[in-house]
């Protein structure tokens, strides 16, 4: 089912074999002849993002997912920042930066090679000192719980793996289905960062302090004339983020008020 891996790996094997055949090291390409649609086929982009409904049943239940405190908490900051997964679990606590409330993501383990500083806000402060406390004297923000005797990062698929669990089909200790598939859509970790730019979107953030808070690279004039950081503008957004998730989670709690009358 991973087509887009499958097309990756397709690609990687023909540059590999094309490379050994113009120095002779073998006569022929064995993988002459494989077009992507006999392995992945056509890739289609996808556009998923989670709805105010779909957060609303996400909050309510992300504590129950069947995995550890640590990458419930991975996904919590993931949303909150609309960061990549692999840019979190490979952070080292001299990226962390508590006082000034900032993460700065070093270009090394950037996708697009920039790096990217990235505020933080209350919630997602709250959510990497808890990680602290679980990472203890390790480096790693995020310390893998399989390695005792050496630090090791957190391996980032099984953040996606732990959130592909909670489709799967369970029972709890009651006998009772506890999976979400009849409440909100099936979603991977990078959704997140969708859902981020879109809900900013709809709240009239400019584009380009979405792209910024993404860490994508600018096009156009705007690549060759602009840039600056917008440091500031994307502080304010995601603490416009942060108070929108906080409205969602409050309402996910199906708080009544009960009104005095006459």
């Amino acid at each position: 089912g991973s087509h887009v891996s499958a097309n990756r790996t397709l690609s990687a094997m023909k540059t590999f074999f094309s490379w050994c055949v113009g120095r002779k090291l073998i006569s022929i390409d064995p993988s002459d002849g494989i077009k992507k649609k006999h392995v992945g086929g056509k890739e289609v982009s996808r556009k998923s993002y989670l709805s105010t409904d779909e957060l609303k049943v996400f909050w309510k239940k992300v504590d129950n997912i069947p995995s550890s405190r640590q990458i419930i908490l991975v996904i919590k900051i993931l949303l909150l920042t609309g960061q990549r997964v692999s840019e979190l679990v490979n952070a080292t606590w001299n990226h962390i930066d508590f006082e000034n409330r900032l993460w700065t993501v070093p270009e090394e383990l950037s996708k697009n090679d920039e790096p990217n500083k990235v505020p933080l806000h209350d919630d997602t402060i709250r959510y990497f000192e808890e990680l602290k406390m679980l990472a203890g004297n390790s480096r790693y923000v995020c310390q893998s719980p399989q390695v005792t005797d050496k630090e090791k990062p957190l391996l980032y698929w099984s953040v996606d793996k732990a959130l592909r669990r909670m489709f799967e089909e369970r029972l709890n200790k009651a006998g009772n289905r506890i999976d979400w598939k009849d409440d909100i859509i099936k979603f991977t970790v990078h959704d997140f960062r969708r859902t981020l730019a879109t809900h900013l979107g709809n709240a009239s953030v400019p584009p380009y302090v979405c792209e910024k808070i993404l860490n994508h690279k600018m096009t156009g004039m705007m690549a060759v004339y602009n840039s600056a950081e917008y440091l500031t503008e994307k502080s304010e957004a995601l603490l416009q983020w942060q108070e929108m998730i906080r409205q969602i989670r409050a309402e996910s709690d199906n708080v009544i008020s009960i009104h005095k009358t006459g």
